[in-house]
């Protein structure tokens, strides 16, 4: 569970960048 949690924040930040460029 914590490596999900760890993956998935790690996961989000880079496909937000991309969708507000």
């Amino acid at each position: 569970m914590v490596l999900l949690l760890a993956v998935i924040p790690r996961v989000e930040v880079p496909t937000s960048t991309v969708d507000m460029e």
